[in-house]
């Protein structure tokens, strides 16, 4: 952020990271969502995303 006070010509650190805070914090929950769209917290362990079934063993 301080690359961004310099090219915005501000003063004052306090002055960019209060105008600008709000993109850090979007991208954030952005990313947060995309995730627990991907994860699913309910239901059977066996059904999260990633994991496999052991393989079945014929008789």
């Amino acid at each position: 952020m301080k690359d961004v006070q310099v090219w915005m010509g501000h003063s004052s650190f306090a002055t960019t990271a209060n105008i600008y805070a709000h993109i850090d914090t979007d991208s954030k929950q952005e990313a947060a969502d995309m995730i627990s769209a991907c994860i699913s917290l309910s239901g059977s362990p066996d059904k999260k995303v990633g994991k496999k079934s052991p393989p079945k063993r014929s008789a």
